[in-house]
């Protein structure tokens, strides 16, 4: 159903971008406001790699990532878990992180935070300059957990009790922003 130029276009940027940039233009002339895409960078000091063993073809490892990387609701992380325990069996923990892991990305994509990153027994979310949060969900947050705080520069820093989970933590932490905790 394409023209010979808009197959051009997508040849030379990707089908996915074509689609986000159709999107965006198509909510700009219905007069709808639309928020850049933000991906968020997560250093939290976890293995999350799909080791060879697990998945020894190249080929297969790199579709999996792709599939986990599209992880946006946590019906969809089981559903990924239960297809890789059924294709290749029981998980290694770095998997595990590797499913967590995304889980908490696309959470923090949707609150719009730029950055989580865990420093020794800390971890730093920053937010980018256009997020919108509700002010008492995070009141809300920050009074609710012991070692976390709201700095001057718009940095949220969450304290790690001794032993504590960080992707248990930061789940906790990212939810009640967005109001469900």
């Amino acid at each position: 159903m394409l023209g010979r130029q808009q197959h051009g276009h997508i040849e030379s940027i990707g089908f996915d971008l074509y689609v986000q940039m159709l999107e965006g233009a198509v909510a700009k002339l219905k007069g709808e406001e639309s928020m850049p895409e933000l991906r968020t960078t997560l250093s939290l000091g976890m293995d999350v790699r799909i080791p060879q063993e697990y998945i020894p073809s190249e080929n297969l490892r790199l579709r999996t990532y792709k599939r986990v990387s599209s992880i946006a609701t946590e019906e969809e992380k089981q559903d990924v878990r239960k297809e890789l325990e059924d294709r290749f069996g029981a998980m290694p923990k770095s998997v595990e992180n590797l499913l967590e892991f995304a889980m908490l990305k696309s959470i923090s994509e949707k609150l719009r935070i730029a950055s989580v990153e865990r420093q020794g027994t800390r971890v730093a979310l920053r937010f980018h300059p256009e997020t919108q949060l509700d002010p008492a969900a995070v009141v809300k947050v920050v009074r609710s957990r012991k070692g976390i705080k709201l700095d001057p520069s718009g940095v949220l820093w969450m304290e790690l009790q001794r032993g504590e989970s960080v992707p248990g933590a930061l789940r906790n932490v990212l939810l009640g922003l967005r109001g469900e905790g």
